[in-house]
């Protein structure tokens, strides 16, 4: 016993002070749920058999299995899942602590104590959403990269490919991450590379084997797209025209009122840009023509089908445009017709690529922004994912909920601006020690971790993702680069003897 509490010492302390600072902010932050945590609950109770049909297609299964696995379905409880996802908070400091043992015990510790500090294991343990899950697969599968870049076993090959499975599983836009096992294996010892190709060929086919499962359940989805639908979620092109859209109203220097339904918005979806665009907007014309209720909210809706120059409002637009396509094509057809619709317009106008420059400056500086009124960039203090209108919300019996719920805005308030000035702190720190970094052991498994950063700030910035849900699930990745580059800075410089 003596010998287990010595040897990991190190971990037990991790642990103990993960544990209060969870105790800590579970006392302060109630059980969080949104309207989208519907929609993982609801394809939970597919995976139990209480629904016959995969209801909200758009949805990984990574999350909703979890929730299943957690009785849910059966019991109406969230208890166990938030026991689960408190688990997965004392683990990811931990993983991060053995992935960076690679540089030292004192560059790993610093790691798991700035995400513990900083709240980052734990800022989504109480919400009903997949970021959770998604940050502890992402910190397990950096745990199996570490093994894998010191030593291309075999079986750190297979691991580090089923956890790169999983991760895809609970977040669809990080498929590429099933090449990494292959691309370490291919740097550091190919004669493997045969290992690491059928684990990326057998992920790929469940994979895929999923989706066929999925169009089959999936009530949106036709029958000739059953094998052909390789979209984990659907969703590509709705969101690329939609910040294409948006591109436009910003640009404009127009400002539409909340409750002014017709606005004037530069477009850059015109007629003239291809022959997709030229489609849609022949879609649109005929199903004005055969469902005119729809439109009765709208008083210009006829010139809304003829041309996107006095179109409404990005959010009335963009529900009512997504609703019209979805009857008249199905959602897949309708999510491949706005991808092509939105390459059209990138390569008619590549001066959209401005707002993914900003948005991906936003992402790694902050603070993050959001849109009001569909046209102004609004920067604004992050809070705490705190929301009381939802389902499990409303049974939690929180005590300072009941007793002092503005002491839990207070708290969330304070937490944003705290994140307001930590965020671009140590994004610009981690540069200052860029040098070290590239002076230190280990630089394959530092490119891989950048890399998967970088991955997200691509991503975000295209697609134009919620600030909060992806800015704050990649924060440990800075966090583990910034005790990298601080460990090799004080190891050159020999700073009172720092081995690591």
């Amino acid at each position: 016993m003596r010998y287990f509490l010595y040897r990991y010492r190190s971990e037990i302390w991790i642990v103990i002070a993960a544990l209060v600072v969870l105790l800590a902010y579970r006392f302060i932050v109630p059980i969080v749920d949104t309207p989208d945590s519907v929609t993982y609950w609801e394809n939970a109770k597919f995976f139990a058999g209480v629904l016959k049909d995969y209801p909200y297609y758009y949805r990984p299964p990574g999350y909703p299995f979890l929730i299943f696995l957690s009785g849910y379905p059966y019991t109406h409880s969230v208890r166990a899942l938030l026991v689960i996802q408190s688990l997965m908070a004392l683990a990811i400091p931990l993983l991060a602590y053995h992935s960076l043992l690679i540089f030292g015990k004192k560059t790993a510790g610093l790691a798991a104590g700035l995400i513990i500090i900083t709240l980052s294991n734990c800022y989504f343990s109480t919400a009903i959403m997949s970021e959770e899950y998604y940050i502890f697969c992402l910190m397990l599968f950096m745990y199996t990269v570490s093994k894998l870049c010191v030593n291309p076993r075999s079986n750190y090959i297979i691991w580090a490919s089923m956890v790169a499975f999983l991760t895809i599983l609970v977040r669809g836009l990080i498929v590429p991450l099933i090449l990494v096992p292959l691309l370490i294996t291919f740097i550091r010892d190919r004669r493997k590379s045969g290992i690491a190709l059928a684990c990326v060929g057998i992920c790929l086919g469940a994979m895929y084997a999923w989706l066929v499962i999925k169009n089959t359940y999936t009530p949106d989805v036709q029958p000739n797209e059953r094998f052909t639908n390789i979209s984990l979620t659907n969703l590509e092109g709705r969101t690329l025209f939609s910040n294409i859209y948006l591109f436009s109203a910003m640009f404009n220097r127009s400002f539409i009122p909340e409750d002014d339904i017709v606005g004037r918005p530069a477009s850059k979806v015109m007629r003239k840009n291809g022959h997709y665009t030229q489609q849609l907007f022949t879609i649109l014309k005929k199903d004005y023509q055969e469902y005119p209720q729809t439109y009765s909210q709208y008083t210009s809706a006829k010139v809304m089908a003829d041309d996107y120059e006095i179109a409404p409002s990005l959010r009335k637009w963009g529900a009512l445009s997504f609703l019209i396509l979805d009857r008249q094509m199905g959602v897949v057809a309708a999510d491949r017709l706005l991808l092509e619709v939105s390459y059209e317009a990138i390569r008619k106008h590549p001066e959209i690529a401005i707002t993914w420059l900003t948005n991906g400056i936003l992402y790694l500086l902050g603070p993050p922004y959001m849109t009001q009124n569909d046209v102004q960039p609004v920067f604004y203090i992050p809070r705490l994912y705190i929301y009381y209108q939802s389902t499990e919300s409303a049974k939690d019996t929180h005590y300072l909920k009941r007793t002092a719920p503005k002491r839990i805005n207070r708290f969330a308030e304070w937490y944003g601006v705290l994140f307001l000035l930590l965020k671009p702190a140590v994004f610009i720190l981690t540069l200052m020690t860029t040098p070290y970094l590239l002076k230190s052991n280990n630089r394959l498994f530092i490119f891989i971790l950048t890399m998967v950063l970088f991955y997200h700030v691509v991503v975000t910035s295209i697609f134009n993702a919620p600030a909060e849900r992806y800015v704050f699930t990649t924060f440990p990745f800075f966090l583990m680069l910034l005790a990298i580059g601080i460990g090799a800075y004080l190891k050159t410089r020999n700073i009172t003897k720092y081995s690591g």
